[in-house]
């Protein structure tokens, strides 16, 4: 119970630590940027109710979607303790996988945010 269910509860809390710090960097990137390409103005790219909003929906839906995931069947976990030695050693929480969502969430922030100012943008450069 301890070897099939501590590794599955160990993979399934960095997960949602590395996405709980990606989704941040995401929205504070993009927040940034619109802070940047508006000289700064104070203004905010999302509105309150976003903000608000944020965290719980997709916080959520992350840690339903980890109940569901198995990446090893039960007695493929208890007949090679090899795999084991992925959890003793911190695979899953090493500085690279963490600097691997942080690169992600601040690419991922930027596209969107100059995506949907190109979209919004008029045809003579200004507001459509």
């Amino acid at each position: 119970l301890l070897l099939v269910h501590g590794r599955r509860a160990l993979r399934a809390t960095a997960s949602v630590s590395m996405y709980t710090f990606y989704k941040s960097v995401y929205f504070a990137s993009m927040q940034l940027l619109f802070n940047v390409s508006t000289g700064f103005s104070g203004a905010s790219f999302f509105s309150t109710t976003a903000v608000t909003l944020w965290n719980a929906p997709f916080t959520m839906l992350t840690g339903f979607s980890l109940l569901l995931d198995e990446d090893l069947p039960p007695r493929a976990l208890l007949a090679a303790p090899q795999l084991y030695t992925e959890t003793q050693g911190g695979l899953f929480l090493r500085p690279p996988v963490f600097l691997g969502w942080w690169l992600r969430g601040l690419a991922q922030g930027a596209f969107c945010l100059w995506a949907s100012l190109f979209a919004f943008e008029g045809p003579g450069g200004g507001p459509g």
